[in-house]
C-alpha cells in the first residue's frame, strides 16, 4: 500500500493557540490512523510547489527510514 497523506492548507487568520492544539490531537488521531502528517504552509505551495512537494517527499522518505 502506498503512503497515506492527507492535504490541508489552512489559511494564516486560523493559526493561533486553540488551533494549535486542534491540530495536535487531529495529528494523533491521524496517526493511530496510519497517516503521516507534513506541514507545508499554503504560501509556500502557491508561490513555490516544487520546494513544497520537495518537502513532502522528505517527509515520506522519513517515515519509509523509521522502524515501525
Amino acid at each position: 500500500m502506498g503512503a497515506r497523506v492527507p492535504s490541508e492548507s489552512p489559511p494564516e487568520c486560523l493559526r493561533n493557540t486553540q488551533r494549535g492544539a486542534a491540530d495536535a490531537r487531529r495529528d494523533r488521531k491521524l496517526a493511530r490512523l496510519g497517516f503521516r502528517v507534513v506541514r507545508v504552509e499554503a504560501e509556500m505551495v502557491l508561490r513555490n510547489l516544487p520546494v513544497a512537494v520537495e518537502l513532502v517527499r522528505r517527509g515520506l522518505a522519513q517515515e519509509a527510514s523509521t522502524p515501525k
